[in-house]
């Protein structure tokens, strides 16, 4: 069965607020709600219900949440930023809409949303996300691969020259806060921004070498600040990669507040072959 693009209903459930739009014809978001995330699941999809009995026409919706997935796309196992375990999410939400419902995480979803707004789809696209944590996604022309989409690159482990850490305990916005002890919106200096960057750069110079991509896109709260640290990411990555290997075009995520509702809307066509 076929739906039309009218009908998509995207659901972006983050740490602390959750995002509902639905698109037209014209790939416009529309009916948006945004919502307060309870952090009791069952709480949680009281409020969703609510909201989403509001809306008509829901024929298809696709949520994307920070988190890890069942392999069968039916339940929570658990979220990086909310006590979730197990929740079956797909059949709970699916004794009130009758309709197709896809759970995906969200750093997946923000990765689709991205790749799809760039004037060219890259052949092989990285997102980063960098915020409270770090995730990432990999998105083939312009699509989400089953078999590469439960990524965590944030749990990568490095090694600084002095001691084994994951990648999102040296480079992610809680390891800014821990090392300098402000927000990144507060970080003023070059040298704090290259050492950002050079946090960053451990991590990334081993995915660029893993999957040769041509274009990563960063996105996230520290990736509003890529005009800070771009040109120092770019220098520290070139010293690193072996000449042979071509470093990829870095760019700013576009959609840095809604990559995650278009990222489902795209996943939503992708699935119905609209």
């Amino acid at each position: 069965m076929l739906y039309t693009i009218s009908m998509i209903t995207a659901i972006d459930i983050g740490g602390t607020k959750t995002l509902i739009a639905q698109f037209n014809n014209k790939m416009e978001a529309q009916n948006h709600i945004k919502f307060p995330t309870p952090s009791v699941a069952s709480d949680f999809i009281t409020t969703l219900n609510q909201y989403l009995s509001q809306l008509v026409d829901i024929s298809t919706i696709t949520i994307g949440l920070p988190g890890q997935i069942s392999d069968d796309g039916s339940t929570v196992m658990y979220c990086g930023n909310l006590p979730w375990r197990n929740v079956p999410l797909k059949k709970i939400l699916a004794e009130n809409h009758k309709c197709p419902i896809y759970l995906e995480n969200d750093a997946a979803m923000g990765g689709l949303g991205e790749m799809n707004a760039l004037p060219h789809i890259p052949k092989l696209g990285y997102y980063l996300s960098l915020g409270t944590g770090i995730g990432g996604s990999i998105i083939v022309n312009g699509r989400l691969l089953p078999e590469l989409k439960r990524s965590e690159p944030g749990h990568m482990i490095l090694n600084n020259g002095k001691i084994w850490s994951e990648w999102e305990d040296i480079a992610s916005g809680h390891a800014i806060t821990e090392k300098f002890d402000k927000m990144a919106y507060d970080l003023k200096t070059p040298e704090e921004w290259q050492w950002v960057a050079e946090n960053i750069a451990q991590g990334l110079n081993s995915i660029i070498v893993t999957l040769l991509p041509d274009t990563i896109v960063i996105g996230g709260g520290i990736g509003r600040f890529f005009d800070q640290y771009g040109h120092f990411l770019n220098e520290k990555l070139r010293k690193r990669l072996p000449d042979y290997i071509k470093l990829p075009r870095i760019l700013e995520a576009k959609r840095a507040d809604d990559a995650v509702i278009y990222g489902c809307y795209y996943h939503a066509t992708h699935q119905n072959h609209l």
